[in-house]
């Protein structure tokens, strides 16, 4: 059985109190006529149908019949069950009871209004106790008798191999960053998304010059999950995306702003449809050291020469930092690690964010330029040399094998500007030239 989740070198969270969600309501009949939904029977506490955590729909109607779910909460987590109905004009008020196991000794209880019901409870006890909720709707306004409702459920051992969901503070809608966790570099396991339009989000610190890292690992036979890096005031656009490898997903991103950024990361289900089945995921997080040579001529509307904007070829403008956008809807990003001694002979070109299995070329240039170029921007100037033909990977990544300097002749002194040239060879590229180049990279050898 899985347990809360194991934190290397980050205290396990506390459980966010309260979780939530959204639902399409619409009225589903009459009270003479009520539709059923999957938990049916479930009219007494004998029939009470066992639930874990997450988000269920379900059915209600204005009357006498009551409905009775049943939940294991493990010691120390507080339960908590936050209940929403009907339209701002059609509302349905539910009465929530949460019972002992024996349905006789009350708990907590509410008695909902104007749609909403919310009912919490803390198992203080040393062990797992089995809880009865108890559902009955006792008002409406404007009309509506019969309802569906959205039941957000945390705090209880889930069917999901007992995963709970206490990894994020900002459960799932409330764009807080400083409530959210600052986590550090290192491996964190049995993490858990709620299976209903849920996302888990941390606070993560940059430094000037440093590449992030970021491994989301989940089963890749389940529901896709996916991960992304976003402003600290979580903007609209995203500043870099996940993109997938054969265990998940992985975002890289250099942070070449000159300041130290906080940023969130937001893993979140790949959709925006509630999800069936269980969210556990792992994350690993790692920051490099400072990383080689000064990026420029981005996809992000910044490039200019001479004093003129030089545009995407076809609008196709990407993120902070990107080169020219591709099919995947993000531009590709070229970093320099290791050093830029000639002697040394360590500097590695590494691409990320590219078309994924495609070929792609480093290029060296001797000028520094600024060129609509294919679905790019062609940054390297002649004289240009073709360095190292590299194959991306499944997350659109690959890094140099072979000698920079040597390929290129470089001496001690010397300027050259470096770029990646890669295949996105598919119609729906964006401006259809089956081609796109990564920003460039200037380094100064010594």
């Amino acid at each position: 059985m899985r347990h809360a989740p194991k934190v290397l070198g980050f205290p396990a969270p506390r459980l966010a109190p309260l979780a939530l969600a959204l639902a399409t309501l619409c009225p589903l009949g009459t009270a003479q006529g009520i539709a059923a939904d999957p938990y049916e029977p479930n009219d007494s506490c004998a029939t009470a149908t066992p639930l874990g955590g997450g988000g269920f729909f379900a059915t209600t109607a204005v009357g006498p019949e009551w409905d009775y779910y049943s939940f294991e909460v493990r010691a120390g987590d507080e339960f908590s069950c936050y209940m929403l109905s009907g339209s701002p004009n059609h509302l349905l008020d539910h009465e929530l009871t949460l019972f002992a196991d024996d349905c006789a000794t009350v708990l907590a209880s509410t008695p909902g209004s104007l749609g909403i019901s919310v009912v919490s409870w803390e198992n203080t006890s040393p062990g797992t106790e089995t809880v009865v909720l108890r559902v009955r709707s006792v008002a409406t306004h404007g009309g509506l008798l019969v309802s569906e409702v959205s039941m957000d459920i945390s705090g209880v051992v889930s069917a999901c191999n007992g995963a709970v969901d206490e990894d994020d503070a900002l459960e799932p809608y409330w764009p807080v960053p400083s409530d959210g966790f600052v986590i550090a570099d290192g491996l964190y396991t049995d993490l858990f998304l709620q299976p209903f339009l849920d996302s888990d989000r941390f606070r993560v610190v940059v430094p000037d010059a440093a590449t992030l890292t970021v491994d989301l690992v989940f089963d890749t036979g389940g529901a896709a999950m996916h991960c992304q890096l976003r402003n600290d005031d979580l903007g609209s656009f995203a500043i870099v995306h996940g993109l997938p490898t054969s265990t998940g997903e992985r975002l890289i991103w250099t942070n070449d702003t000159g300041v130290a950024r906080e940023c969130v990361l937001v893993a979140s289900f790949a959709n925006s449809d509630p999800v069936v089945g269980c969210g556990l995921y792992d994350l690993r997080v790692s920051r490099s050291s400072a990383a080689v040579g000064v990026p420029f001529c981005f996809g992000d509307g910044s490039t200019s020469t001479g004093g003129l904007a030089v545009d995407c070829p076809c609008g196709n403008t990407a993120d902070l930092g990107e080169g020219c956008a591709n099919s995947h809807g993000h531009g590709a990003r070229l970093i320099g690690s290791g050093t830029t001694s000639v002697a040394a002979d360590d500097l590695v070109l590494s691409v990320s964010q590219g078309r994924v299995n495609q070929p792609c070329m480093l290029l060296q240039g001797a000028t520094r330029i600024a060129v609509p170029f294919k679905d790019g921007i062609l940054c390297t100037g002649s004289p240009t040399e073709r360095l190292e033909v590299l194959f991306l990977d499944g997350a659109g990544a690959a890094s140099s094998v072979e000698s920079v300097a040597g390929n290129g002749n470089v001496s001690p002194g010397l300027t050259r500007y470096y770029q990646a040239w890669y295949r996105d060879p598919f119609d729906h590229a964006p401006c259809t030239a089956r081609s796109n180049l990564t920003h460039a990279l200037e380094v100064d050898w010594n």
